[in-house]
């Protein structure tokens, strides 16, 4: 598969648990809903630039937990501070 940075969407990274442990995931999830994405197991040395690079696309998980926090506050579900 082969994805422009322009035709992805942003990035995610996740843990798989396992018996023996887990294994870490980075995944590049396309703006088109219809493509799959692309899993990379985090065991290959990734040098800097690769990094870099995999950290200018949006951080979907941060986006997902900041859109849930808003919509708590919002709703007024959450706890008073």
């Amino acid at each position: 598969m082969c994805l422009n940075f322009h035709e992805i969407r942003g990035r995610r990274e996740y843990v798989v648990r396992g018996a023996r442990g887990g294994t870490r995931y980075l995944k590049l999830v396309p703006a088109d809903d219809r493509r799959e994405p692309l899993q990379i197991r985090k065991q290959y040395n990734f040098d800097a630039e690769f990094y870099a690079w995999f950290n200018r696309l949006p951080d979907l998980d941060a986006l997902d937990n900041a859109s849930t926090n808003f919509d708590l506050s919002e709703s007024g579900t959450n706890p008073p501070r």
